[in-house]
């Protein structure tokens, strides 16, 4: 950054759905940056903490502030007090933040408060709002029976009513006719936003998206008309676990090896309960290195996202499961997994901390509507 512009860090947050991909975006974005020259701070966001996001962009190397215990919108004073601690640590020239997958009403409650009180140090990318085209397709396609609820589909849609671009992630798994089928489906849907696509995982069509969010964030969208209440009931049919234990073992195990059986017994587990996964997100580390595996659904296999290639005695596991069941369905049908999964491997259990729960109904610090726009523009 010159001298005339150290105040002003770009500010660059990607909305979207739980399993969107907007963890392995952010990672792109953040090793497109620093290769670039620039420094790259990152805020994770979650309704309670132990976040694998965090524990893996820090293992990475990047500086990485986590707001818990809400949503950016309900938790914005943390938010701030997380961007200035990024700011005394590295002084970063992008801050990149990641909100809660089943979060909306974004621009009221978190980019027009940063253009309120905070436009002399932060200049806002468009907000870019990520798909999985497949999950578009069952949420938005009228399919005979969505896998996740209505009242969870409301959040989904108002995630893209109010996104300034819908950029269409994971299209290397897609046939070129399926992906004509996903865009044709958004732009009929959302007329005003822009319809991107690309790849986090390949990088392709990475450079348009790029270009996109170099461009100035639109301070005179319409904002949403949000129902709270659907809203609130949406993410209440959500439950929410996160789950950290530390294990030992005499032999050493394959971290990559146990991280993907493990995700696969969990996924088979809920698949067998009825019970629709949104996102599991599970993160084994080593002796030296750290494994991610990714689940996005019931009928998917893992992903080993991040590999860890080695064998270790020590080892310290993250759980991050999202799904439509009550929370002490999701604890139960873990632990199962867990006791099956540590007695197979031979481990001990050192500890435990963790917490299962439903998202309370969410209470913005700041929530600036249309008509206070209108009523400023007059």
């Amino acid at each position: 950054m010159t001298d005339n512009m150290a105040s002003i860090i770009k500010f660059v947050i990607l909305g979207g759905f739980l399993s969107a991909g907007k963890t392995t975006t952010l990672l792109r974005l953040a090793e497109h940056y620093v290769s670039a020259g620039q420094t790259v701070g990152i805020i994770t966001n979650d309704q309670a903490d132990g976040l694998v996001d965090t524990e893996r962009f820090r293992a990475l190397g990047f500086t990485t502030g986590e707001v818990a215990g809400g949503c950016f919108c309900c938790r914005f004073d943390d938010f701030i007090a997380r961007a200035d601690e990024l700011i005394a640590q590295s002084q970063p020239d992008i801050i990149l933040a990641e909100p809660v997958g089943s979060c909306t009403d974004l621009v009221a409650t978190v980019f027009k408060p940063l253009e309120k009180f905070h436009a002399d140090r932060f200049a806002l990318a468009p907000f870019t709002v990520l798909v999985d085209p497949l999950q578009a397709l069952d949420l938005l396609g009228g399919a005979s029976k969505a896998r996740l609820s209505e009242k969870i589909a409301y959040i989904y849609r108002l995630q893209q009513q109010e996104a300034e671009a819908i950029a269409i992630n994971k299209i290397d798994l897609l046939s070129g006719e399926q992906l004509a089928q996903v865009q044709r489906l958004l732009r009929e849907r959302f007329p005003t936003a822009k319809v991107l696509t690309f790849s986090a995982l390949t990088g392709e069509g990475f450079a348009p998206l790029m270009a996109w969010l170099e461009t100035p964030h639109r301070e005179d969208r319409v904002l949403a008309d949000i129902d709270y209440d659907a809203y609130a009931e949406g993410e209440a049919q959500l439950g929410w676990l996160n789950s950290t234990l530390q294990l030992q073992t005499d032999t050493a195990l394959d971290v990559d090896a146990a991280l993907l059986e493990l995700a696969d017994a969990v996924r088979q587990q809920f698949q067998t309960e009825a019970v629709e996964i949104a996102h599991g997100k599970f993160l084994l580390r080593g002796d030296r290195q750290t494994a991610v595996v990714n689940v996005v659904s019931n009928t998917s296999q893992p992903l080993l996202s991040q590999s860890a290639a080695e064998r270790a005695t020590t080892l310290d596991l993250v759980i991050n499961l999202r799904a439509q069941a009550e929370p002490d369905v999701l604890q139960q049908g873990l632990q199962r997994c867990l006791n099956a999964w540590i007695e197979r491997n031979n481990l001990t259990l050192l500890g435990r901390t963790g917490q299962s729960f439903k998202p309370p109904r969410p209470e913005p610090t700041h929530r600036i509507t249309q008509a206070d726009e209108d009523r400023r523009r007059l």
